[in-house]
């Protein structure tokens, strides 16, 4: 095997990463999409979490993580997500506390300590 020097192979992985991530945002709103309608009940699964479960091979936390994700309005987030200031599992992060809180929430204010903080510590 070819091995690449260190510096190219930091930089590939996160750039595969940043890849990632992109593509986990874009599963994100096809799953709420798809959620949000009720294809899956005649497929004789229980919600469209169990649909996307099974037929994409991931958890359940991660299909509801996609849903939870995609149907979230983080634009700010989602905007350093794209700029490579953040990941997709910050993202799960800010959403989830987004839910938890409720009308409380405040993406502007917790955008700087997301974009110091790793996506475990930012939790």
């Amino acid at each position: 095997m070819f091995a690449m020097p260190l510096h190219d192979l930091q930089a590939e992985l996160i750039s595969t990463q940043r890849q990632i991530d992109a593509l986990q945002l874009k599963q994100a709103r096809l799953a709420a999409q798809f959620a949000a309608g009720e294809e899956w009940d005649g497929e004789g699964f229980a919600s469209a979490i169990d649909w996307i479960r099974f037929n994409c091979h991931v958890t359940s936390s991660v299909a509801a993580n996609y849903v939870a994700v995609g149907k979230a309005a983080l634009s700010e987030t989602v905007r350093e997500l794209g700029a490579g200031r953040l990941g997709f599992a910050h993202l799960i992060v800010m959403t989830r506390t987004a839910q938890a809180v409720g009308p409380r929430f405040d993406e502007a204010a917790l955008l700087p300590i997301a974009l110091e903080s790793s996506p475990s510590k930012f939790h």
